[in-house]
């Protein structure tokens, strides 16, 4: 009873049912710092001032980016590779204090034995039983949209509150934006990726609008402090433009 309550606290605290917007700050690990980008701390307190809800980040992060009650902090525990070697943290009582959400990223269609998919459905249990959300990135490789569809239901399977997916750069067809649409509706929220700047980003947020996404969790469009704002303006626009 004391973890659903928890949980319903923190999901209304992060605006449910309103859009979600986040800012994405795990990529460290695998991409480092570009030359331009300001500090995460930095990166972090310019997202919460300029409206956006929440951040994702590494348990290093995790303590420096507490930034106030109203911004929650979703820490990064697990996630796997192209070759789905699986990399999990144990999500302990002092971790489950201090965090809001877990976000936990799966690699579909990966090559080799599958341990991804238990260890995200272990987490989820676990998050669950902590009072904690949890936030399913649906990663997959290709610009195919049926393999972002087959993403998208084996992540909204796995018991998450929320769910992050990237877009093809492919143009969906008609039959491509139904089916994404049957699938979103039919689960919990899901988020958009930005993706790599150079992608168009109003592009990506038209898109997600049609396919009934809720929000966004973007990373590398607020890195650097030339386009932070005027991003983070595009991206809350686009969302509260239906409301």
């Amino acid at each position: 009873m004391s973890s659903n309550i928890g949980r319903k606290n923190r999901l209304a605290r992060l605006g449910a049912p309103s859009h979600i917007n986040l800012v994405a700050l795990d990529h460290g690990p695998s991409l480092g710092w570009t030359r331009s980008q300001d500090s995460p701390i930095t990166i972090a307190q310019d997202c919460c001032r300029l409206g956006l809800q929440g951040v994702v980040c590494h348990f290093g992060l995790l303590d420096r980016i507490r930034l106030n009650h109203s911004f929650s902090v979703f820490l990064q525990l697990h996630g796997s590779t192209p070759s789905d070697s699986a990399k999990a943290e144990l999500l302990t009582p002092d971790v489950a204090a201090r965090a809001d959400c877990v976000g936990v990223a799966v690699e579909y269609r990966a090559t080799g034995d599958s341990l991804a998919m238990g260890n995200t459905a272990k987490l989820v249990q676990a998050a669950r039983d902590a009072g904690l959300l949890t936030l399913i990135m649906a990663n997959y490789h290709g610009e195919d949209f049926d393999l972002a569809a087959q993403a998208l239901v084996g992540a909204s399977q796995l018991g998450g509150d929320l769910i992050k997916l990237r877009i093809p750069q492919s143009e969906p067809s008609l039959s491509d934006i139904h089916h994404l649409k049957r699938i979103i509706e039919s689960g919990p929220p899901t988020l958009v990726a930005g993706g790599e700047p150079k992608y168009d980003l109003n592009r990506t947020l038209d898109l997600a609008k049609k396919f009934g996404m809720s929000g966004s969790c973007i990373g590398r469009n607020y890195f650097d402090s030339s386009m932070r704002g005027a991003n983070i303006s595009i991206v809350l626009d686009a969302f509260q433009s239906d409301i």
